[in-house]
């Protein structure tokens, strides 16, 4: 007697495993939230590059001097008088994260701007971590930054604000080791908390970990991206005069052009990878 055999059952879990015959689990990007040179949103900088407009912002000697650069320098026919700002890089809101007004003062500015644009992806994606510790979901948080030149450059030479906050507070709110656990726990995010540095590579480096975290079952969302911001911010750097070195301007749109190569040397930041946050999630198997 010939009969049919029956279908498999459909899963109940939306986030259920792959099988073979399901095929592979996808990953979907929820939110975005990002700081650039000129754009504070993804539909800001889509503008920018649509219309050719620039962001790189030319720094006068006088402001140059006023952030501690050498007449040298500023006379040194290779150093680049530009830069690529990120605006409101000196604000924050404390009172959102509940730190004191000692504790932001301390905290590097690129701890900062992650947290406000972690916070806003979230909020963007509509994701109330609260409510997935209860379902006993999982956001893990993968990210990277610059170095922290902000304890080198203003919490060390002012001898009163350390001594204030503590050397070891100053170290907790600066050190990149502590980045991805401060996001974690002052958004109460409950999966894994990484910190990542691999250079110019760092946010590519964190997308792919975020994935394959969510892939794995480790996170069921995952919050990856990168923070750089250079201090003193309105500095340029010196170019080594080689056609023999990539060129790149630091954080910004280029139209090229405008800069010849000569000009153009600075670090190496790509803004569509460095500052990006994207909030991941895996999907449902295809049936």
């Amino acid at each position: 007697m010939n009969s049919k055999p029956s279908a498999p059952p459909a899963p109940s879990d939306p986030a259920v495993e792959p099988t073979p015959e399901s095929g592979p689990a996808g990953i979907g990007i929820l939110s975005f939230a990002v700081r650039f040179p000129g754009a504070s949103t993804v539909e800001a900088l889509w503008e920018s590059f649509e219309a050719g407009r620039e962001s790189i912002a030319r720094l006068s000697d006088d402001e140059l001097r006023a952030a501690g650069v050498s007449e040298a320098e500023i006379a040194d026919p290779s150093y680049v008088k530009a830069r690529g700002l990120v605006d409101g890089a000196d604000l924050f809101d404390a009172a959102l994260f509940g730190f004191t007004p000692r504790e932001a003062e301390l905290l590097d500015p690129q701890h900062r701007l992650l947290l406000e644009v972690a916070w806003e992806a979230l909020e963007a994606a509509g994701i109330d971590p609260g409510r997935f510790d209860l379902e006993g979901r999982r956001i893990g948080v993968f990210v990277g930054s610059g170095i922290d030149g902000y304890l080198i450059a203003n919490v060390l030479p002012n001898a009163a604000s350390l001594a204030a906050g503590g050397g070891l507070q100053a170290m907790i709110l600066n050190d990149r080791d502590f980045l991805a656990s401060r996001v974690a726990y002052e958004l109460n995010l409950k999966g894994p908390a990484v910190v990542v540095q691999s250079a110019c590579s760092t946010s590519l480096l964190a997308v792919h970990l975020a994935c394959q975290s969510v892939l794995d079952g480790a996170a069921d969302l995952a919050l990856a991206g990168g923070v750089t911001i250079r201090l003193p911010q309105r500095t340029g750097k010196t170019a080594p005069l080689t056609s023999n070195v990539p060129f790149w301007v630091i954080g910004g749109c280029w139209s090229g052009g405008r800069l010849n190569h000569a000009s153009l040397g600075t670090d190496t930041a790509w803004p569509y990878w460095l500052n990006r946050r994207t909030l991941s999630m895996r999907l449902p198997s295809a049936s």
